[in-house]
Formats: C-alpha cells, structure tokens, sequence
C-alpha cells in the first residue's frame, strides 16, 4: 500500500501482512482520492534556517542527483526519507522564488 493513494502527499510504499486464526473475511481499505499537495502543508515564511547554502542548491538541482530520483524539486507528492537522510541534502525541496532572508 501506498500513502499517496490514501490522501498523503507522500510517496511511501508500506507491505501489510494480515492474519486470522480463524477464515475471515477482510478487504483492504479502498483508495481516498489525494486532495492537498506537499505545498498546502508548507508554512508561509519559514526561518532562514531552513534555506539551502548556495552549495546545497548546487548540490539538490544537480543533473545526476535528479536522474536517481534522490531529491524531487516542487514536487506534489513527497519521497519517503529514508533514516540517513535527516541531516543531508538528499530529498523534497521547493524553490523559492524570493531573496533568502537571514537572522542570523
């Protein structure tokens, strides 16, 4: 089953493995339409902490990053993170078209 095919604007396929000790009838739930994307979740004005240095741009928009699919650029649906990627640049990012602004 995948989020993205039930209302989650994230791309993260999850195996369930149902069991009954008795014969049961059982179903999977069935599809809810996605209604939102990655963008209608997103704050206004995020801190400037949570821009990318020039490097990391350079880094996320590079042709080989892309063609693996380890970053998606205003994507609609999310990738699914993967543990290691918390603190890296690899996955979702959305290009701001405004300066960077900086409190620091």
């Amino acid at each position: 089953m995948n989020a993205r095919n039930y209302g989650i604007p994230q791309n993260r396929e999850r195996l369930f493995v149902v069991g009954f000790l008795e014969e049961q009838k059982f179903e999977f739930p069935k599809p809810i339409p996605l209604e939102i994307t990655m963008q209608d979740l997103l704050i206004d004005n995020p801190d400037a902490k949570y821009f990318l240095p020039e490097k990391g741009v350079k880094f996320v928009s590079d042709e080989k990053n892309l063609n693996k699919k380890y970053t998606q650029i205003d994507g609609k649906i999310a990738l699914c993170q993967k543990r290691n990627q918390q603190f890296n640049w690899h996955g979702d990012f959305v290009m701001d078209k405004y300066p960077i602004r900086s409190n620091i």
